[in-house]
């Protein structure tokens, strides 16, 4: 779009005919048209790149080399683990960070990571150049839409995803594991030793036609 445009576009939006004495409104009113249709190119552009064969190759090398791991949860877990295990060092009270952080504490599992499916660009100044892959980091889709968050509360919402996800992936991968399933098989037998009424007593109850 040329400034002549914009002009005429933003005269027509304000209702001014071409004799004006307000001509700062219309100069601003022109300014922000100009920025919302550049925006709209290069958002138009940088979809157009995505599906490209040059982003496709260049998005496979830049998750081989991050083992195909989100580099943000990595980094979160690892945090976690130099402070060791305070979930304060986050300043949020977040429910699924401290089970969580209880988890690595009871099970001293730490070698946990996070699957990544998506390539975010740190710096889209970068695009399309050598320096590209250096500022492109491998993420899961919880951290990438993170990043792309506009509002608190998206931020917000988010950020529960991503705990949610890593506490998911987490059991996950401890029900792998020997040592867990042991641990697990024990506090079955001992929850139903704990069990007052046996499973061939639950016939009886309500035996009398009642119902509560």
């Amino acid at each position: 779009m040329i400034w002549e445009d914009a002009l005429a576009r933003a005269k027509e939006e304000l209702g001014i005919s071409e004799y004006t004495s307000n001509w700062d409104e219309v100069l601003e009113t022109a300014r922000k048209i100009m920025s919302k249709e550049a925006s709209k190119i290069a958002s138009e552009e940088h979809k157009e790149y995505l599906n490209s064969e040059e982003w496709k190759q260049k998005r496979e090398i830049i998750l081989k080399r991050d083992n195909s791991e989100c580099v943000y949860c990595k980094n979160k877990i690892n945090e976690l683990i130099e402070s060791g295990l305070d979930s304060s060092i986050f300043h949020k009270d977040n429910f699924m960070i401290n089970i969580f952080v209880n988890l690595m504490k009871i099970y001293e599992s730490n070698n946990i990571y996070i699957p990544a499916a998506e390539v975010h660009h740190l710096d889209y100044q970068y695009k399309q150049t050598p320096q590209e892959e250096e500022y492109c980091v491998s993420l899961c889709s919880c951290c990438h839409k993170l990043c792309h968050s506009t509002s608190q509360s998206n931020s917000d919402y988010w950020e529960k995803q991503r705990w949610e996800k890593m506490l998911l992936h987490y059991l996950i991968e401890l029900n792998k594991s020997s040592k867990f399933q042991k641990q697990l098989n024990n506090l079955n037998k001992d929850y139903i030793k704990s069990i007052t009424i046996k499973p061939n007593e639950l016939n009886k109850e309500g035996d009398d036609g009642t119902q509560d």
